[in-house]
């Protein structure tokens, strides 16, 4: 159905041409139309039947009543969308990013642009290998996979 070039062909239409063609393709594979039967692993139960971090989907809501009381994690230095100096990064002969982290429960991942910076941080200033020029992104997870993430340019 169609050109080789998937270029669109006037009048012709999926439900009207390709559609009947499938309907005959799974007719003839002798194939029964219907749901698959539930995996033997499924959970089947009520919300109040699942274990708390299970009841809700959304992400930015605590799921216990500990994460409720505790501060949410939060990257305090340097802010979303910060303009940075290079040569603001330099400490004589290295160059390193600090960063500051409020909230949250210890230790922190941190990463920067995606890869691992620093592992297992107890700490809440935290000094990461300074990004070249240009944009990038700090993000830190907590003990209890709580995220945050900035992204910062340095000029």
């Amino acid at each position: 159905m169609g050109r080789a070039d998937n270029a669109p062909v006037p009048g012709l239409v999926g439900r009207r041409s390709a559609a009947p063609i499938l309907f005959e393709a799974f007719q003839r594979a002798g194939l029964q139309p219907g749901i698959p039967p539930r995996p033997p692993e499924a959970i089947v139960a009520r919300t109040s039947a699942l274990p708390p971090p299970l009841r809700h989907l959304r992400q930015d809501v605590a799921k216990t009543i500990a994460a409720a009381t505790r501060p949410a994690l939060q990257i305090a230095y340097p802010p979303d969308g910060a303009r940075l100096d290079s040569d603001s990064l330099r400490d004589g002969t290295e160059a390193a990013l600090m960063v500051k982290l409020q909230g949250g429960s210890p230790p922190f991942t941190l990463l920067l642009n995606g890869i691992p910076a620093s592992e297992s941080q107890m700490r809440r200033s935290i000094s990461l290998p300074a990004p070249g020029r240009g944009f990038a992104e700090i993000a830190v997870i907590d003990r209890l996979g709580e995220t945050r993430r900035v992204s910062i340019r340095v000029e």
